[in-house]
């Protein structure tokens, strides 16, 4: 069976005078963790990925709210980040130097889950 939707032409009638039907612009889209976007694969020793999401003054993994991420792929982040310490792949009390420069994925001093519209008053203002 077909499930695709098909199309229809619809021919515009300036005579026609009532409203069409179309989304909300001004809707803000839905909220995505950078993981789930592109598709990718937390592992313990990709050790560049893994450090761009700790402090690099105290060695602790950003909260859920400061990095954006779903909460499977925090918890996934936080586990396999304790694996690869736990192999002394990265260290504990600090972020490596060599990765101080890296691009930022999330900027660490703002709520990025503040953007996101949770309920439907914020959403149609009712």
């Amino acid at each position: 069976a077909n499930f695709t939707k098909k199309e229809v032409d619809v021919k515009y009638d300036p005579n026609d005078d009532r409203p069409i039907q179309m989304n909300d612009p001004y809707l803000p889209s839905p909220h995505k963790c950078i993981f789930c976007e592109h598709n990718l694969k937390i592992d313990f020793r990709n050790t560049k990925l893994l450090s761009q999401f700790i402090s690099p003054q105290t060695g602790f993994i950003f909260n859920q709210r400061t990095t954006g991420l779903c909460y499977f792929k925090q918890f996934e982040l936080e586990k396999a980040i304790l694996k690869a310490r736990r192999f002394h792949l990265m260290p504990y009390k600090w972020k490596e130097t060599v990765y101080l420069d890296d691009p930022r994925l999330f900027n660490p001093y703002e709520n990025t889950m503040k953007k996101v519209v949770s309920t439907e008053k914020e959403k149609y203002g009712h």
